[in-house]
């Protein structure tokens, strides 16, 4: 097998493409078990390749340059996916409950390919989730950066800025950005629509985990959209990685199946599946030192639930990192030092139904909560720590009672 990592961003059709991993398999050659060019350009024969799994070709010819690291595209005819590889919608099932989702255990980051500087040289997405990050850097003094992605009319979609490196906010900048005049550091992302018109802009971080600055948008019309990036300070530079996110139950919704990341916000909340054998091992994940963040990282799950059903919610088996520092403020309106785990019902508006601010568990059960649906829909569950800093292990499960 001979694999190419290398990227060749043009061919002679003038479409830019990028191959994150071309693996070929190659029949052994006698006692040198390797495959044998003839000379600097080569032609491969192969019978199914993709394009970040969004597009599919069989029969394909490519002609390789070794030495200037071009293609040219001879020849592919358009094929469907394998049915593996299909991605799988997030539905309920006939219980009402939601089923596993796909994961990320496939995920190929896109390199930012530079020259984005402007609407008219967006770099073009074609594929969008936790599937398909960008991988990019402010590479030069006020560089900015500019993305274009199709989206659907009545969807929603979370954009998150993640691993952002500590260098992109060690300066700041005193300006009026959204109305508000005061000093600024981090990234600034800004969203258009198809017009060019603002939609939307994040001022200041707000991310949790290693998130640093996020917004939830719904499109209004099918269309392209453009998004900004640009540090705040023009002296600053450093790596940065983006992530459009399709709620949670449109195409292209993914998660990780051992951290059920990304999680952030109800919108992307991992679905559960009710009941004592669904139990979930997961993470509050350690905010990483190298990159900008906020504030602690903040798991969302969902359930589906019927008016009048009532459930409790256990977190147990919690690493004592969990518990090891306190904080102090108000929470559920008594001030007062806290610390574990705090995790909050909401409504399928959003609304918050309960919280539990103290540990009330019994034996290996940290905290529990229980609530009563109001009516049919999905109910979301939110936990993090009291404290910013803390990280570790915990289990959750969901006991209609």
């Amino acid at each position: 097998m001979m694999q190419f990592s290398r990227k060749f961003k043009r061919n002679t059709l003038g479409v830019a493409m990028s191959i994150g991993l071309l693996s070929v398999p190659f029949a052994a050659q006698a006692a040198t078990e390797y495959p044998d060019f003839d000379g600097a350009t080569s032609v491969l024969n192969l019978p199914m390749l993709s394009i970040n799994k969004q597009a599919w070709y069989s029969d394909v010819q490519i002609e390789l340059n070794l030495g200037t690291g071009q293609f040219t595209l001879l020849g592919a005819a358009e094929a469907s996916a394998p049915v593996a590889d299909a991605p799988q919608a997030c539905v309920p099932s006939g219980d009402g409950t939601p089923e596993v989702p796909d994961d990320t255990s496939a995920a190929l980051a896109i390199d930012e390919i530079e020259g984005n500087d402007s609407f008219d040289s967006a770099q073009i997405l074609s594929s969008l989730g936790a599937n398909s990050p960008v991988e990019a850097t402010i590479g030069t003094s006020g560089d900015v950066d500019f993305y274009a992605f199709d989206v659907v009319a009545g969807r929603t979609y979370t954009l998150e800025l993640f691993d952002v490196a500590n260098n992109l906010s060690l300066r700041e900048v005193s300006y009026s950005c959204g109305g508000s005049y005061r000093p600024y550091n981090g990234l600034l992302p800004i969203l258009y629509d198809t017009a060019e018109n603002e939609i939307q802009r994040r001022c200041s971080p707000n991310g949790t985990g290693n998130v640093h600055s996020s917004f939830t948008f719904t499109a209004g019309l099918t269309s392209t959209y453009k998004l900004r990036v640009a540090a705040h300070a023009d002296s600053v530079l450093g790596t940065y990685s983006l992530r459009i996110l399709p709620k949670f139950d449109e195409p292209a919704a993914a998660w990780s199946s051992t951290s059920f990341e990304p999680n952030n916000a109800i919108n992307n909340a991992y679905p559960l599946q009710v009941g004592m054998s669904n139990a979930l091992n997961s993470q509050i994940e350690g905010r990483n030192s190298q990159f900008s963040n906020v504030y602690a990282d903040v798991d969302s799950y969902r359930i589906v639930a019927q008016a009048g059903e009532s459930f409790s919610v256990e977190f147990f088996d919690v690493a004592n990192n969990l518990s090891l520092t306190g904080v102090t403020y108000d929470c559920g309106g008594s001030y007062t030092t806290y610390s574990g785990l705090f995790p909050r019902v909401l409504d399928p508006a959003g609304n918050e139904i309960t919280r539990q601010c103290q540990p009330n568990g019994e034996g290996d059960v940290h905290t529990m909560i229980n609530f009563t649906a109001g009516i049919d829909g999905d109910y979301f569950i939110k936990v993090s720590p009291h404290e910013q800093n803390s990280a570790g292990t915990y289990s959750i499960r969901v006991i209609k009672q």
